[in-house]
């Protein structure tokens, strides 16, 4: 039975041609094979790791990938990566798109420089991740990311500081003192280059409860990002106390 827009003389080419025909099931077989064996890859390093296929939808997404954003795979699985992540850069603009530059760049062989930008966690937090960028034309990507946000803040302080903008510790903000104990304790911690899980570590608290800690601490001290609540920690002494 001969299927719609396929003519007998079409038939008669693909059953002289059943070498090439082998072929082609040959290679979507190794497709297969090549996205299961990226994909079991994900599941064997510490940082966030995901992988697309080559139409951009995630098809694997690791533990460290759902601890860092707070997002299970059950939740991201066959949905684009840039309706994901929808990262930018540090001017605001759009890095995660349809046919981003990374996808690109890989689907036509070139490497591709880790690079930085600012997604958002569940909850609404804010977060600079480092990307990086493995695959080759034709095939599937693999993303692997790890949290930078207090590299981030540190850098920003470090700047302030050469320009000449960071000023004398205020030890009686407002801000601060609206902190219980226990936030006080983990934004000093934030402040010392500690993330979510090493945070939950440090304090016996499981990893949910240390991002709802940090939480809470950007709205309390109206901050977006945890740099930005570093910075102001270090603005006031926090951070060196």
């Amino acid at each position: 039975m001969m299927t719609p827009g396929r003519t007998a003389a079409t038939g008669d080419r693909e059953r002289g041609s059943g070498n090439r025909g082998n072929g082609n099931r040959g290679s979507a077989a190794e497709r297969r094979q090549v996205l299961s064996w990226i994909s079991s890859l994900a599941g064997f390093t510490g940082d966030g790791a995901f992988v697309v296929d080559t139409s951009q939808r995630i098809v694997a997404w690791n533990r460290a990938a759902e601890a860092t954003l707070g997002v299970a795979a059950g939740e991201v699985v066959g949905r684009r990566c840039h309706e994901v992540f929808g990262g930018r850069d540090e001017t605001g603009n759009r890095v995660c798109c349809p046919r981003c530059p990374l996808f690109v760049m890989v689907q036509q062989g070139e490497r591709v420089a880790a690079r930085d930008m600012i997604v958002t966690a569940r909850g609404g937090e804010v977060r600079w991740v480092n990307f990086s960028t493995l695959g080759a034309p034709g095939g599937p990507v693999l993303h692997l990311f790890r949290d930078v946000t207090n590299l981030h803040a540190r850098t920003h302080m470090a700047d302030e500081f050469l320009l000449g903008r960071l000023r004398a510790p205020e030890r009686h903000s407002p801000a601060l003192l609206s902190l219980t104990p226990r936030e006080r304790e983990v934004l000093s911690l934030l402040a010392r280059g500690l993330g979510t899980r090493e945070i939950a570590a440090a304090l016996f608290i499981s990893r949910l409860t240390a991002r709802n800690h940090v939480h809470h601490i950007l709205r309390k001290l109206g901050t977006r990002t945890r740099a930005e609540a570093v910075a102001l920690a270090f603005r006031n002494g926090l951070g060196a106390s």
